[in-house]
């Protein structure tokens, strides 16, 4: 999850600027980030309690591309959220028919993988953004699916 762990490391970087040599503080707030990172939970308040786990860290990274460090409206989120979803369904339905596909020897079918994606994006109404946005985001798409390929197999 690029997105999560980004803002991880601007956190860290926050704390470790603004506490300096505040020893115990500075325990405190390692800890309480060490903690999360135990509990696995993906939820970080950045998505909505409705979306399903397996398509928080994919949302995110379409908050990111799509919304690019702006706050969406109450609409957009909803709107950005059911695009998700579609798009997580599309990538497992994908990797569960095809469970080798990462492999060097399928790479047409990972080209056509991100393709659909990409497809998928540019089909939108009203369109959600340009091509040049909709490629980034269906790569970074394809790279997440990658990184998750054992539990989105498994769903």
């Amino acid at each position: 999850d690029p997105v999560r762990f980004r803002k991880l490391s601007e956190r860290l970087n926050d704390i470790l600027r603004t506490l300096g040599e505040q020893w115990n503080d500075l325990i405190s707030q390692l800890q309480h980030m060490v903690d999360e990172l135990r509990s696995g939970d993906a939820r970080d308040g950045s998505v909505p309690s409705d979306v399903p786990e397996h398509c928080a860290p994919f949302l995110r990274t379409v908050l990111d591309v799509v919304c690019a460090g702006q706050t969406p409206t109450a609409a957009q989120l909803v709107r950005l959220k059911d695009i998700t979803v579609e798009l997580v369904d599309l990538l497992v339905q994908e990797l569960q028919s095809d469970p080798k596909i990462w492999t060097a020897t399928k790479r047409a079918a990972q080209e056509d993988l991100n393709a659909q994606v990409f497809q998928h994006l540019m089909n939108l109404r009203p369109p959600l953004v340009d091509d040049r946005v909709a490629g980034l985001l269906s790569d970074a798409l394809i790279a997440q699916a990658r990184a998750q390929h054992d539990k989105l197999v498994q769903l």
